[in-house]
C-alpha cells in the first residue's frame, strides 16, 4: 500500500539503454574508485571550527546486510550480486551515482515512515516553518517576531555569496551554521539545515560525486561548458549530506536537511542520500519540496521520504478568492490522496506572497489544508513582505559579522493573522496528528473538488450547515472523529469580526460533540441533537471532536457512512489505463512506443496466462491479471510487466465460504503491491464481496481499476452499485450472442462516457462443447482457437470497450500465436486508429435467427445484397470521418455527403478450413479494403484496395470464428457528384475509337479556337475524318 521510489530532474534526465535495462541519468562525472565512506569529522565542533578527525556513528562500525551504496565499495558489492541488473539506484549498468535504473525491480511495499525517529510530527509537535527565514546568526527583533508568530522550526544555512571564491569558505560556512544553531536553540526552535551552499560542506574532498545539477538555464548549474558565478549555490552531494547528518545528529535542535527544492523526478544519487539518512540517522528528516506531477513521489517514497510536500501557490494577492480556493482544494485532494497511496503524510507549502495578500486568504489556506488532511504547514515565505518586510527600517551593521549589513525591517500587514493562524494550528496539534486520514468534506456555497465532496442532508453526518462553510472529516485509529469547520467567506470585511454560523450533526451517528476553539480550549460535551453554534472570522476555523455511540449498531452506522465518502475517481465508464498510469510510464519508457499495445487506452487484458509479459505485450495486450496469492511470485510478475509498460491487476482469491473476509484479503494485496507504479487494480471475480470492492475504492486516489464478472447483461446494474466495471462472461460465445444484442440495443453510442458500455471476459479454454475436431489439425483450427476468435471479434463488433482474455498458452486453450493474430493483427489496430463505431445495422445468416438482426433481401439501397450461411455483417457508419470524392478530372476533394459505411464481417462457423466470404454488396461498390496490418512485414497501413466490385467471395477469406473490417469505396451515383457530362462521355467514346489521336492534342486545338472542349473535340474529329476520306478518294 506504500511506495518506495527514486526521482530524477526533468531537465537532466537522459535515457541510457544498457544490459536490457532502462537507465535514467545525467551524463557527468563517473564514480571514482577512490571514493570512500563519507567519513564524518569532528574536531572543534563545539567551538565552531572545521572538523579535523573522522568520527563515525556507532552503527557505521557494524556489519550490515544491506550494502552501503553511498561508497564505491558498497556499489561494487551491490553490483556483484545476482540481483545487479535489478538494482534501482545507483544503476549497476552505468557507474554513475546520478543514474538510476528505471526498469529495476520494484521492492516490496513498506511504509516510508517506518523506522524513522523524527523529532516532530508526533504528539503535540505540529511542524510549521517558512521559506526565506529570518537571519539566525544572532538574536534580533525579527527572529523574536518569528518565534512570536508561533513557528516551530526555522531554516539554517549559509547562502551568502560573500567570500564564496575563497577555497576555505566551507570553514566559514560551518562556523556560521554552528553559531546559528546556538541561537536557534536559545529561542526554542527546531532547525532545518539548508543544504544549498555556494562552496561545499566539509571541504572539496566531499564534492566529487556530484549532485543532480539541472542543465540549461537552471540556477544551480547553468548550461554545460559555461562559466559559473561564485555565488551560485548547489545541492548537497550524497557525501556532503552524510557529513551534515553525521556531524549534527547530536544537536537535538537539528530535525532535517534540505536535499532538493522544486523537485520533480529525483536522480539516483539524491535518492541514495535520502535512503542513507533513513538507514543511518533516522532522527533526521530528508527534506524535499515537490512540484509538477504528484505521481513522481513514488520514487521518493521508495527511498524513504515520509511526507509529500507540494508547492501549492494558487492563492495570491490578486484574483477571485473562491476560484483560487477551489484550485487549492483540488490540489490538496490530489496530492493528499497520491501521498496516501504511497504511505506519505501531506505537508504542503502555502503562499504568503511578498506583494501582499488579503488576510482571510492566509487563514483559509492553512485551515483548508488541515481540513484536507495536512500534517504540517510550510509558508512561502517569511521575508519580502510575507510575514516580515525586511527592506523596511534602517540599514545597520551586523554585530557579529562586521562586514555584513541588514535592515531592521518591520512586521508585514499579514503578520498578526499569520501568528494567530499558526497559534491555532499548534493548539490543535494533538487531535490533528492523531486523526491522520482525510475522508472527505461537506460544502455549502461554492463547491469543492468532486472526488471528496459530500452532500449535506438528513442521512449524512452533517445534516445542515450555514452557507459558505466547509467541514473536513478526519478519521484516526481511535474511536473519535474530528471535523474541521472552515469559513469559506474571504471578503474584506472587518478582519477581526467573526460571523455566527451553525452546524447540525446526525444524532444517530454521534453521541457527543466537543468544541475545540483556536486557543485549544475544549468545551463541555454537547448533545448533537441541538445546533452547534460557532463564531468564525473570515477564513477562520474551529474543530469539532465527535464521540460515537457505545452501541455497536450506531457505531457501525458512522463507520459505514465514513467508508462511503470515498468514491471511484474514474473519468470514463470503461477501464482507462491512463487513469492508473503514473508519470513513470511516460517519462522513462521510450521503448514503449515500439510495443503494440502499451500506449493504448483501450483495456486488453490477459488473465492467468502462461506466456511471459514480453510475449503478451507483443501479442497486443496492455494489461495482465494474475493471482496474487504468493507475494514474491506476483511481485515478480509486476516487475516483469513493468518492463513492457503493462499495467497489472491482482486477481483476488475466491473465498472459501461466505463468512470469509474478502475486504481483509484485498486490503492485504493493496498493502503489499499498491505502491508499485504499474499496479492497476483488482479483479474481484463475481463481485459479491462488498467489503473487497470497498477496499479497492477506498485505496489511494480511488482510481484503481476494479473488475467483476457477470453472466448476463441484466446483472450489470446490480454489480455496478459497488464495482464500476462489470465484464460479461463470454465462456460460451455462441450462446451469448443474445446478451451481446441486448448490450448493443441498450446504448445509442459507444462513447467512453457511456455508462452502459460493454466489457467482456473471454474464456480461452472455452466451456462450449465444440465439434469433434481431429487433433492433427493445426492449432489455429482447434476449437479453443475458433471460440476465442469468435468471442473476440463479435464482442468488439457489438461495441466492447474492454476485453479480458483468460487462459492464453495453457494446454487446450488459446495459443499465443492465435491471440497475437486477434489483438496485434486486428483489434488493437482498429481501436488505435479509431475505426470502430456502433453498428447501425446487423445482418445475420445464423440459425436460429438472431433477434434485432436483418436478413439481406436484395432491396435497392441495402449495402449487403446477399450473404452465405454462418456469417454476421455489422454495418458501421462513421459520422466523424471526412467524406471525400475521388474524381478523374479534379482528384480527391471533400464533399458534403455521408462517408461510405464500414463493414465488420465475422465467420460464425464452429469448425472447418479457411473459406471465401460469400457476400455480395450493393451494385455501386467500387472497391473494398480490409483493415489488416502487419508492421513487422512493413504493412503498417492499407492504402491499396483489397478487391474491386461488389463480390467478396473470391478476394476475401476467413478462418472459422475470424473477423475482418472493410472500408468501402462506393460510386457516387448522384449527378451533382458526377463531373463528366453526357457530351464528355460521347467525346471519350469517339476518342477511344480513334485511339491514334491524343486527347491532349484535341484539347489544345479546342482551346486555340476557344470552343467548348466537349463540342469542339467531336467536331474536330469529324472534320479530320472527312478530310482523310476526301484525300483517299482523290
Amino acid at each position: 500500500m506504500y511506495v518506495h521510489a527514486p526521482e530524477s530532474s526533468a531537465h537532466t534526465a537522459k535515457v541510457c539503454l544498457a544490459s536490457a535495462q532502462l537507465v535514467v541519468c545525467s551524463c557527468s562525472s563517473l564514480v571514482s574508485s577512490e571514493l570512500r565512506g563519507f567519513g564524518a569529522t569532528a574536531g572543534a565542533l563545539a567551538a565552531g571550527g572545521s572538523p579535523a578527525q573522522p568520527v563515525l556513528a556507532p552503527e557505521r562500525n557494524r556489519v550490515s546486510a544491506i550494502p552501503d551504496i553511498s561508497t564505491a565499495e558498497g556499489i561494487q558489492e551491490q553490483c556483484s550480486t545476482e540481483d545487479a541488473e535489478r538494482a534501482g539506484y545507483p544503476s549497476c549498468s552505468q557507474p554513475n551515482l546520478k543514474c538510476k535504473n528505471a526498469t529495476a525491480d520494484w521492492p516490496k511495499c513498506v511504509p516510508p515512515g517506518d523506522n524513522y525517529k523524527l523529532r516532530f510530527g508526533q504528539g503535540s509537535n505540529f511542524p510549521i516553518g517558512a521559506w526565506w527565514p529570518p537571519p539566525t546568526h544572532e538574536a534580533s527583533p525579527e527572529l523574536k517576531a518569528y518565534v512570536d508568530a508561533n513557528f516551530t522550526m526555522v531554516m539554517v544555512g549559509d547562502r551568502d555569496p560573500e567570500g564564496c571564491q575563497d577555497k576555505d569558505h566551507y570553514k566559514d560556512t560551518w562556523k556560521m551554521v554552528m553559531r546559528q544553531l546556538d541561537v536557534v536553540e536559545d529561542h526554542g526552535l527546531q532547525a532545518l539545515i539548508d543544504g544549498y551552499v555556494c562552496s561545499n560542506w566539509g571541504g572539496p574532498q566531499l564534492q566529487g560525486d556530484g549532485a543532480a545539477l539541472p542543465f540549461f538555464g537552471e540556477e544551480e548549474n547553468g548550461p554545460p561548458g559555461a562559466w559559473v558565478d561564485h555565488a551560485i549555490t548547489h545541492k548537497p552531494t550524497p557525501r556532503e549530506v552524510e557529513y551534515i547528518t553525521q556531524n549534527l545528529r547530536h544537536r537535538k535542535s537539528v530535525v532535517g536537511v534540505l536535499l532538493a527544492d522544486d523537485a520533480q523526478d529525483m536522480e539516483g544519487n539524491e535518492l541514495n542520500a535520502m535512503a542513507a539518512i533513513k538507514r543511518k540517522t533516522p532522527e533526521i528528516f530528508p527534506w524535499v519540496n515537490q512540484i509538477m506531477d504528484p505521481s513522481h513521489t513514488a520514487w521518493l517514497a521508495r527511498a524513504g521520504f515520509p511526507y509529500i510536500m507540494p508547492e501549492l501557490y494558487s492563492m495570491t494577492g490578486m484574483g477571485m478568492a473562491a476560484e483560487q480556493a477551489q484550485t487549492l482544494l483540488g490540489d490538496l485532494e490530489v496530492w493528499g490522496r497520491t501521498g496516501e497511496r504511497y504511505g506519505q503524510k501531506l505537508w504542503p507549502l502555502l503562499n504568503l506572497p511578498g506583494e501582499g495578500i488579503e488576510v482571510p486568504k492566509v487563514r483559509f489556506q492553512a485551515f483548508a489544508a488541515v481540513a484536507y488532511g495536512a500534517k504540517g504547514i510550510f509558508w512561502f515565505c517569511w521575508r519580502a513582505g510575507g510575514g516580515w518586510d525586511h527592506e523596511a527600517g534602517k540599514k545597520v551593521t551586523d554585530t557579529t559579522l562586521p562586514n555584513r549589513h541588514h535592515n531592521t525591517g518591520q512586521k508585514s500587514a499579514a503578520y498578526d493573522v499569520l501568528a494567530e493562524t499558526n497559534s491555532a494550528l499548534r493548539a490543535w496539534a494533538t487531535p490533528l496528528l492523531a486523526h491522520n486520514t482525510f475522508e472527505g468534506a461537506y460544502h455549502t456555497g461554492w463547491s469543492g473538488p468532486s472526488k471528496t465532496t459530500q452532500e449535506v442532508g438528513p442521512n449524512a453526518l452533517v445534516q445542515t450547515m450555514s452557507n459558505d462553510l466547509m467541514a473536513g472529516v478526519l478519521r484516526g485509529k481511535g474511536e473519535t472523529t474530528v471535523v474541521v469547520i472552515v469559513d469559506k467567506v474571504m471578503d474584506e470585511r472587518d478582519n477581526s469580526k467573526a460571523r455566527s454560523v451553525m452546524v447540525k450533526l446526525n444524532p444517530t451517528m454521534v453521541s457527543e460533540v466537543v468544541l475545540i476553539n483556536d486557543k485549544g480550549h475544549r468545551s463541555a460535551p454537547m448533545s448533537p441533537i441541538k445546533m452547534v453554534k460557532l463564531k468564525l472570522k473570515p477564513g477562520g476555523a474551529m474543530l469539532l471532536e465527535l464521540q460515537p455511540h457505545n452501541a455497536s449498531f450506531f457505531r457501525s452506522e458512522l463507520q459505514l457512512h465514513l467508508n462511503s465518502f470515498r468514491q471511484w475517481s474514474h473519468k470514463t465508464a470503461s477501464p482507462d489505463l491512463n487513469g492508473v498510469r503514473t508519470a513513470y510510464h511516460s517519462k522513462y519508457h521510450r521503448l514503449f512506443d515500439a510495443l503494440p499495445g502499451s500506449s493504448m487506452n483501450t483495456f486488453f487484458g490477459a488473465m492467468g496466462s502462461t506466456a511471459s509479459a514480453a510475449e503478451l505485450a507483443d501479442a497486443g495486450f496492455n494489461a495482465l491479471i494474475d493471482e496474487a496469492t504468493e507475494e514474491p511470485v506476483f511481485r515478480a510478475r509486476l516487475n516483469e510487466a513493468m518492463r513492457q509498460g503493462m499495467s497489472v491487476l491482482a486477481r483476488a482469491p475466491k473465498l472459501s465460504n461466505e463468512s470469509a473476509d474478502g475486504g481483509a484479503v484485498v486490503e492485504g494485496i493493496l498493502a503489499e503491491h499498491g505502491c508499485h507504479p504499474y499496479f492497476g487494480g483488482v479483479h474481484l471475480n463475481d463481485g459479491q464481496s462488498t467489503a473487497a470492492a470497498d477496499a479497492v475504492r477506498m485505496f489511494g486516489s480511488g482510481n484503481m481499476i476494479p473488475l467483476a464478472t457477470v453472466t448476463a447483461v441484466a446483472d450489470r446494474a446490480q454489480v455496478r452499485e459497488a464495482i464500476p466495471f462489470a465484464m460479461l462472461d463470454m465462456s460460451r460465445p455462441w450462446n451469448k450472442l443474445g446478451e451481446l444484442v441486448k448490450a448493443w440495443k441498450s446504448v445509442d453510442s459507444y462513447e467512453p462516457y457511456d455508462e452502459e458500455a460493454l466489457h467482456v471476459q473471454i474464456d480461452g479454454c472455452s466451456k462450449d462443447r465444440g465439434p469433434d475436431i481431429p487433433a492433427s489439425r493445426p492449432k489455429e483450427l482447434q476449437f479453443a482457437s475458433i471460440a476465442s476468435r469468435f468471442a473476440a471479434y463479435t464482442s468488439i463488433a457489438f461495441g466492447a470497450q474492454a476485453i479480458v482474455h483468460s487462459g492464453i498458452g495453457h494446454r487446450g486453450c488459446t495459443p499465443l500465436a492465435v491471440a497475437s493474430s486477434i489483438y496485434t493483427g486486428a483489434l488493437q489496430q482498429w481501436v488505435e486508429r479509431g475505426l470502430l463505431r456502433r453498428p447501425s445495422l446487423i445482418y445475420s445468416s445464423l440459425s436460429p435467427k438472431l433477434e434485432h438482426t436483418s436478413v439481406p433481401g436484395g432491396r435497392k439501397g441495402e449495402v449487403v445484397q446477399s450473404m452465405g450461411d454462418d456469417l454476421l455483417v455489422f454495418v458501421m457508419h462513421d459520422a466523424s470521418r471526412t467524406s471525400k470524392l475521388h474524381t478523374r478530372r479534379e482528384g480527391v476533394k471533400v464533399i458534403n455527403k455521408p462517408a461510405p459505411p464500414m463493414l465488420l464481417i465475422v465467420d460464425a462457423r464452429r469448425e472447418g478450413q479457411r473459406k471465401g466470404v460469400n457476400v455480395t454488396l450493393q451494385f455501386n461498390t467500387y472497391s473494398w479494403t480490409p483493415m489488416v496490418f502487419d508492421d513487422r512485414a512493413g504493412a503498417g497501413s492499407c492504402d491499396v484496395a483489397g478487391g474491386f466490385g461488389p463480390h467478396l467471395t473470391h478476394g476475401l477469406s476467413l478462418l472459422p470464428g475470424e473477423g475482418v473490417l472493410l472500408l468501402l469505396n462506393l460510386h457516387a451515383t448522384e449527378s451533382e457528384y458526377n463531373t463528366e457530362t453526357k457530351l464528355t462521355a460521347q467525346a471519350s467514346t469517339a476518342v477511344t475509337a480513334l485511339n491514334r489521336y491524343s486527347r491532349a492534342q484535341v484539347r489544345d486545338r479546342a482551346a486555340s479556337i476557344k470552343l467548348r472542349p466537349e463540342f469542339n473535340e467531336i467536331q474536330w474529329k469529324r472534320q479530320h475524318r472527312r478530310s482523310e476520306m476526301l484525300a483517299h478518294l482523290s
